[in-house]
């Protein structure tokens, strides 16, 4: 039996993570890590968000939620981010920690096909995050950039492993 966390913080990982036989990764270890930053498209899933923040903020650098002020069928929503992150149960992000990227565009094609909306908030996140580095020079070529929705999350091993090890090309 595995014993329940009742801290909800997540278990320490080690100094170095161990990068052979694993897939992707050369088995090398880096002299120093690098930054990882993650784009997240979100829309209501808070519970999710919450989570993911809590497993992911210490390993990455800069988080970029990208937020639509429409639903993926085209419907007028709220911006989540703006009402969560002064909250008591978002007190635990660090300051500076998510860039929030908002897309407003209307397309009237998202209410009959909605992945046009998902490929649309991604294409708009992604330029958004490009115009951020260039004007900031935040990313550099040894650092990884990762997208996902927000349900997607990546355990804090990998992301430690990506931090850590070298990668093959």
């Amino acid at each position: 039996l595995i014993q329940q966390n009742n801290t909800c913080r997540p278990d320490p990982l080690p100094r170095y993570p161990n990068c052979s036989n694993q897939p992707g990764l050369t088995g090398k270890r880096l002299n120093s890590p690098r930054k990882l930053f993650l784009m997240f498209l979100f829309s209501f899933e808070v519970d999710t968000l919450e989570i993911a923040l809590k497993e992911q903020q210490d390993l990455l650098e800069k988080v970029f939620l990208v937020e639509s002020t429409l639903s993926h069928k085209g419907r007028q929503k709220p911006l989540m981010w703006e009402r969560l992150k002064l909250t008591e149960r978002f007190k635990f992000v660090k300051d500076g920690k998510i860039v929030h990227v908002v897309e407003d565009a209307l397309k009237d094609n998202f209410k009959d096909y909605e992945w046009e909306a998902l490929d649309s908030q991604t294409s708009f996140g992604l330029s958004r995050v490009r115009d951020w580095a260039l004007k900031t020079g935040g990313i550099h070529d040894d650092d990884i950039f990762l997208s996902a929705d927000v349900d997607e999350i990546m355990s804090r091993e990998a992301l430690h492993k990506l931090q850590w090890c070298e990668t093959s090309s």
